[in-house]
């Protein structure tokens, strides 16, 4: 049996006995986020990744289970992420409230809690759900989860919803422009407007129980 040879072999002999290596590009720049200090309102590769935008830096990817796979993080601008849509929901449609179960039965993921831009005004329908409208002027942020829909669930969804909302595009308090469920003017005719509540929510907690 032939010994083992140790002695220390030049830089150039050293070079020879690395085996060639793909070049499969540039990789992630930056340090990694610390596993003790997740924070999961913010994209762990938020800083490091080439594709990150702006959104990235307030909300984390949405997990979701594909068909071929593990749950996995859809790509940014991949086929997949584009048959989803961002819904910003202000009423009963919202987790707790009675509707929240059409959202899940469609396969909607939560992804945040954030507020309108001072640009709209709400109104409480018959104390059964409200009514958000923009408005030019006297508006306010309202409080509104954003949801992430399957392109093909959001008609099952609005479908359900009561007779007088529809979708518009809502902007958010950061600038981002998504869709959102709105009232028709004619609707909140004769209604209480509920705008000094900030949102629907905190307006059921607050008013009086029969």
């Amino acid at each position: 049996m032939h010994a083992i040879p140790t002695r220390e072999r030049s830089p150039q002999r050293r070079r020879a006995w690395i085996p060639a290596r793909e070049d499969h590009g540039s990789g992630l720049n930056g340090e990694p986020r610390s596993p003790i200090d997740p924070a999961p309102t913010v994209c762990r590769f938020y800083g490091r990744c080439p594709e990150g935008f702006d959104r990235c830096r307030h909300e984390m990817p949405v997990l979701r289970s594909v068909a071929d796979g593990p749950t996995r993080w859809p790509a940014t601008g991949s086929k997949e992420s584009a048959l989803n849509v961002r819904l910003a929901v202000n009423g009963t449609l919202m987790r707790g409230f009675a509707l929240n179960g059409n959202l899940l039965a469609a396969g909607a993921t939560f992804v945040r809690e954030t507020t309108t831009g001072p640009s709209y005004r709400l109104w409480s329908i018959g104390d059964r759900h409200p009514a958000m409208i923009r408005v030019a002027h006297g508006g306010a942020a309202i409080a509104v989860e954003v949801w992430e829909v399957p392109a093909a669930g959001l008609a099952t969804i609005l479908l359900g919803e009561p007779h007088g909302l529809c979708v518009g595009k809502v902007r958010l308090a950061d600038g981002e422009e998504t869709l959102g469920v709105l009232g028709e003017p004619v609707l909140c005719e004769g209604q209480r407007e509920i705008t000094e509540y900030g949102g629907w929510r905190p307006y059921v907690t607050a008013r009086p129980t029969s």
